[in-house]
């Protein structure tokens, strides 16, 4: 693992469709940010994504 990994993890907010709360919690956002963030990259549905990772405040997609 490099440096810039170690600074910057990866937190799964969304796995399998369902929202990790600890997750969130642990990067100190609320289910509100993770909708608006979904609705920004047009995604309607939790359960239509696969994995949803927070990177430094960006969400990275992997859909169904």
């Amino acid at each position: 693992m490099s440096k810039q990994e170690k600074k910057n993890p990866h937190f799964p907010l969304i796995t399998d469709g369902t929202i990790q709360l600890q997750a969130l919690d642990s990067i100190d956002k609320t289910e509100e940010w993770l909708m608006e963030k979904l609705k920004e990259q047009e995604v309607e549905n939790i359960s239509d994504v696969f994995l949803a990772e927070d990177e430094n405040g960006n969400l990275n997609l992997v859909k169904y």
